[in-house]
């Protein structure tokens, strides 16, 4: 009789099980082979045998609860579970046939097959740092590539690949997983960016200046996770480029296919393969320790590029900043910060206790001074920008929503009787756990929804008040400085123009962004940053005459048109997504007002005024979320503004 088996990996949810056919006289030990033979990839560099097999009874029957699905299956939640060994056979396992939509078998992976083996347990502080150190020595290992790159990289000797082509000498990057795009596609993102050393800068990156002074803001009023908050496409991802150019920090992207090291994903995924069904506590536990490990692997890498021979004439937080937004761009498609970061997750236990998370922070807090001390004496040698005791290092989290919306409710919530929480706040209480006081935390991202950012501005080792979400002594948020008429488009073209390195690519661009391509960038792109940016790409990457006109049309169908709706950042998406979000949660969004009366009020006053242009008395956050407003300062207010055409 052949007998179909559900099978799930420990820590995947019911969404990943699998089946598996054997015939009922079957051996455990060769349902491993079958298994891994169903699994190829998966169990790539792993023996049938090392696998554990146990014997669960979980229902698959959750049609109806999407939510319940999504939750990993570890095998410490659960309450009844038996060791399969290698010499049963399934019909002594199973001697009914197994129920239908049920896993029967939980798989058990063995450790990292690059996981150090201890001789004794290292549960104390010093074994940490030994352990770290072990890592980090082979890693940084003299010869090795990874050293060879960065001693290069430091001394300016590796830099981003450059655009060829008629317009030739703009930097060229991509997206995480993407591969290269064409040689002649520029990368607007990267071009033009600060260097600390610059005496010019103030004036000169209007949007950044904005971020530096709604930190300063939000310091002032003890609120020390800063949120960015504004439309999709208004600069966040270049103002915060612009940013860590000119101050020392960490660059984090919780996208799964964007700029920036994988290292979130990744600790997005070992999260999930921890989390328990009903232990809240422990599933923050879990989040934070991994969160420590994640800050360590940065701190790690910043500290070797410190100590290399001569940093501190070429090596900039310009130059770090790169590092870390494009490192397999610079590095042959390698990630070497979550390289690092995967060498360090073994030292963690399947289920940390706050004895062995005590041991963690002391050792990570340690290695977090450590670099603060190199910073200031980077800086005291010439390095740039200066560092000093009392200057606070930058986390951004880009694309924050993504950590918004991840296991949501499996986090209990630092405030008593406040709903659980995304993984988003674990991560963030992570980072203050290391340093309440020397660290600002950046949450920055399209959809990422002003609720969330006001309970995330209290996620930390202490409880902070947050003040209410609109009004003029409400949250703090800043006016993206954005393009405001054809005089801003026509800057930025003549700045790219400057930076061209001869005139044949000058006259080349000339030609490519006539006056009449402006004036339609202008007309029908007005206020969005990246997509007027991503218009000049596809035009100079054409290098065709009237390619503009190519260029314009796709980028303004993906921006609003409905056949692309399953993109993010496509209006109709965004519509979609936001309304069914508000519409699940109406009993924490139920004062929200609703995306039919704010578009038929505006419909309204166009059709009856010829009015273009409505603004709100007040910041309405969802309309921001939806990608349709801006917020924009009037009169010392945050207003919603919706101007498009």
């Amino acid at each position: 009789m052949v007998l179909t088996i559900w099978c799930l990996i420990n820590g995947q949810s019911s969404l990943e099980a699998f089946s598996v056919d054997a015939d009922a006289s079957t051996t455990i030990d060769r349902l491993k082979e079958l298994i891994k033979s169903k699994n190829t990839k998966t169990f790539e560099e792993i023996d049938a045998k090392d696998i554990k097999l146990w014997k669960v009874a979980i229902p698959l029957d959750n049609d109806d609860d999407d939510d319940d699905a999504a939750v990993p299956i570890v095998l410490h939640s659960l309450d009844e579970t038996k060791r399969l060994r290698p010499a049963k056979i399934l019909s002594e396992v199973f001697p009914d046939e197994p129920p239908k939509k049920t896993i029967r078998v939980i798989i058990q992976l063995p450790p990292s097959v690059h996981a150090p083996v201890p001789a004794h347990p290292e549960s104390q502080t010093g074994d940490f740092r030994a352990r770290i150190k072990r890592i980090t020595d082979e890693f940084f290992a003299p010869g090795s590539d990874v050293t060879t790159f960065l001693e290069d990289f430091v001394r300016g000797l590796k830099n981003l690949l450059l655009t060829t082509g008629s317009v030739a000498g703009l930097p060229r990057v991509w997206l995480r997983k993407n591969g290269p795009p064409d040689i002649t596609r520029p990368s607007l993102l990267f071009s033009n960016l600060p260097h600390p050393s610059s005496s010019d800068i103030p004036g000169r990156y209007p949007t950044s200046d904005a971020i530096l002074q709604l930190i300063e803001n939000c310091i002032s009023a003890q609120d020390y996770t800063v949120p960015v908050f504004g439309v999709s496409g208004c600069g966040k991802t270049r103002g915060m480029i612009e940013l860590l150019s000119r101050r020392w920090g960490f660059y984090f992207n919780a996208a799964a296919d964007d700029l920036g090291s994988g290292d979130i994903t990744t600790l997005i995924s070992n999260t999930g393969r921890r989390l328990l069904q009903s232990d809240r506590q422990a599933n923050n536990r879990q989040a934070r320790t991994i969160t420590y490990l994640l800050l360590l692997s940065r701190l790690k890498i910043l500290q070797h590029c410190l100590t290399i021979s001569g940093s501190h004439q070429t090596f900039s937080s310009a130059r770090w900043t790169i590092l870390q937004t494009c490192p397999y761009v610079l590095f042959n498609d390698i990630d070497i910060f979550a390289q690092l970061f995967e060498r360090f997750l073994p030292a963690l236990d399947q289920y940390q206790t706050p004895l062995t998370e005590s041991d963690l922070v002391k050792a990570v807090q340690s290695e977090f001074q450590a670099t603060r001390h190199l910073l200031e004496e980077h800086g005291r040698q010439g390095g740039l920008p200066s560092f000093s005791n009392s200057d606070r290092l930058l986390v951004v989290h880009d694309e924050a929503q993504i950590l918004g919306d991840t296991y949501d409710g499996h986090f209990s919530s630092m405030t008593p009787g406040q709903p659980d929480r995304p993984l988003l706040s674990p991560i963030l209480w992570g980072f203050r756990t290391i340093s309440e006081t020397n660290l600002t935390l950046i949450t920055s991202g399209t959809g990422l929804s002003i609720y969330t950012l006001d309970w995330a501005r209290s996620s930390g080792s202490i409880n902070k008040s947050t003040r209410s979400l609109t009004g003029q002594n409400g949250f703090e948020y800043m006016e993206f400085p954005g393009w405001t008429g054809r005089e801003s488009i026509e800057a930025y073209v003549a700045g790219l123009r400057c930076l061209l390195p001869t005139e044949g690519a000058r006259q080349a661009l000339d030609r490519l962004l006539p006056s009449e391509a402006i004036h339609a960038i202008t007309e029908r792109l007005v206020g969005r940053f990246r997509p007027a940016v991503t218009a000049i790409e596809k035009t100079i990457a054409r290098s065709e005459p009237d390619g503009w006109k190519d260029a314009l049309d796709d980028t303004e169908a993906r921006l609003v048109s409905y056949d692309y709706r399953s993109e993010p950042g496509n209006l109709c998406h965004e519509i979609v997504r936001l309304e069914n979000k508000y519409r699940d949660n109406l009993s924490i969004l139920k004062e929200l007002q609703t995306m039919e009366e704010v578009l038929g009020l505006l419909l309204f006053q166009r059709h009856m005024f010829g009015a273009d242009r409505l603004v709100f008395e007040e910041a309405v956050p969802e309309l921001v979320e939806r990608a349709f407003g801006r917020i924009k300062i009037i009169d010392g207010t945050a207003r919603t503004v919706l101007d498009e055409p």
